[in-house]
């Protein structure tokens, strides 16, 4: 028997081999050596799964989602994410069922863990979600013509509750076809976003500075084009040749040292760091 049933903790919501078997072999290959880049030892802690994974993949997505995220489906409560863990939630949101995705929503939304989510938790995840527009929730429901708010989707939701079970929030938030019902749509849409930027392609995802010591040669580039991107320092046609590779290498190393793992640094500090060094045109 698990400790997890002998504890009582939630598994995951889809078994390794389902989730393997559903992505198929080349997704479930890529998110594979994703994970091992990004963990270095086979777990990943919260600090690289919030910074090196989900806002490496989605810059704007808020950190205090991304670190709930982390904490239901770490299910083991080790405070590292196993890759049974990961591959699980990486179908899940890509692939998943309304149902699926729905369950993940939920146990995001249980900040106490306690089978229960409340009116504090809806509207703590709404602020996350549409933190600019916490009103506006969804502006038609299919076509009826019904305007949603944040007030009235939650009174939707909890009727004169204020707490709800796991099987009333599915019910609820599901359509008589199947389907997550318009008002809810809001509420599931980082579920949505995250899944379509988590494709992965070789060396999508940075390794860790331990990965990457243990791992690269000196002169091998260990970044992302998303990255480059966002400086406005990348175009197409740039050709990195291996004294270029080496300078913007040692340049990160150098910012790395300076500001240390996990700590931002600013763009403009980035920016007129390797516009200095003329890796780029």
């Amino acid at each position: 028997m698990m400790w997890s049933s002998i504890l009582g903790l939630p598994d995951t919501i889809l078994r390794q081999s389902v989730a393997e078997a559903r992505l198929g072999e080349v997704e479930t290959r890529r998110a594979t050596q994703a994970f091992h880049r990004a963990s270095g030892h086979g777990q990943m802690t919260k600090q690289v799964f919030v910074h090196s994974v989900v806002r490496e993949l989605l810059p704007n997505f808020p950190t205090a989602l991304a670190e709930r995220l982390f904490g239901c489906i770490n299910v083991d409560l080790s405070g590292t994410l196993k890759y049974k863990e990961f591959i699980s939630t990486v179908c899940v949101l890509k692939v998943g069922t309304p149902r699926e995705q729905l369950k993940l929503v939920f146990r995001v939304l249980d900040s106490t863990e306690s089978g229960y989510i409340t009116r504090k938790d809806v509207r703590t995840m709404l602020s996350w979600v549409i933190p600019t527009s916490v009103d506006i929730v969804d502006s038609v429901d299919g076509g009826g013509g019904v305007a949603w708010t944040a007030a009235t989707f939650e009174s939707t939701l909890f009727a004169k509750a204020e707490k709800l079970k796991w099987e009333t929030f599915r019910v609820r938030m599901m359509s008589s076809g199947g389907s997550i019902c318009a008002g809810g749509l809001t509420l599931v849409s980082w579920v949505h976003a995250l899944g379509v930027a988590m494709t992965f392609q070789e060396h999508s995802l940075p390794t860790t500075p331990v990965a990457s010591a243990a791992l690269l040669p000196s002169n091998e580039l260990t970044t992302t084009p998303s990255t480059l991107h966002v400086l406005g320092l990348y175009h197409a046609p740039t050709t990195l040749y291996p004294e270029k590779m080496a300078a913007l290498h040692n340049g990160f190393h150098h910012l790395h040292g300076l500001y240390g793992h996990g700590v931002g640094v600013p763009k403009d500090v980035l920016h007129d760091t390797f516009v200095r060094s003329s890796v780029f045109p």
